[in-house]
């Protein structure tokens, strides 16, 4: 927590019993924050559950489990979009390394990392929104494509509208477009391309 004064701190505290660590202290934005958190990560796999967004249902981390394997560097599903009248569309990933990659990034709470292959990756605290696209990049240059698992027709995360990459779509596509530069040629030329002749 970010030493917010809107009483997040005062709900983390009715439920300490049930939480392994936390702090609440000023930071220097969200992926500055993500980096703390991966800091204290142990587990052999992590997930970031952003405020709002939620596992579907009780189910959804035993699908995940049963998906997680060492030969995978990151393991993600589809999920629900959740409309203002929190009706659910469906929404089906699709592959992050076609050549609209910019427009097609994978939905960030759906994803598993594997901790042994993507802890020490950080995200890069000089994007104020596209770092998880950044990250996620650089997992697949070292990694590669086959490190990637999908796990298709299950929408194990409902994801709630309405966040900073919803507020600022401007500087979203300006900073998607510095991470698609690091991509090989001709990828990085034909993403870049398609952009500017499609907007968000």
């Amino acid at each position: 927590d970010g030493g917010s004064t809107d009483g997040s701190v005062e709900v983390i505290k009715e439920f300490e019993s049930y939480i392994s660590y936390w702090v609440s202290e000023a930071d220097e934005g969200i992926y500055c924050a993500l980096n703390k958190g991966l800091k204290q990560v142990t587990g052999d796999w992590f997930n970031f559950m952003n405020a709002g967004d939620y596992f579907t249902n009780n189910n959804s981390l035993f699908e995940f489990i049963a998906h997680l394997d060492d030969k995978y560097t990151i393991v993600y599903s589809d999920f629900f979009y959740l409309q203002e009248n929190d009706a659910k569309q469906n929404f089906k990933q699709k592959g992050l390394f076609k050549y609209n990659v910019l427009l097609n990034t994978l939905n960030h709470q759906s994803i598993f990392f594997n901790t042994a292959k993507a802890k020490d990756i950080e995200y890069d605290p000089e994007f104020e929104i596209a770092a998880d696209l950044d990250l996620i990049l650089k997992i697949h240059l070292k990694y590669g494509k086959k490190g990637f698992h999908h796990i298709k027709d299950k929408c194990l995360i409902t994801y709630r509208p309405g966040g900073i990459s919803s507020q600022k779509k401007d500087v979203l596509l300006a900073e998607r477009r510095r991470v698609i530069k690091k991509l090989p040629f001709p990828q990085n030329y034909l993403s870049l391309l398609y952009h500017y002749y499609r907007k968000y």
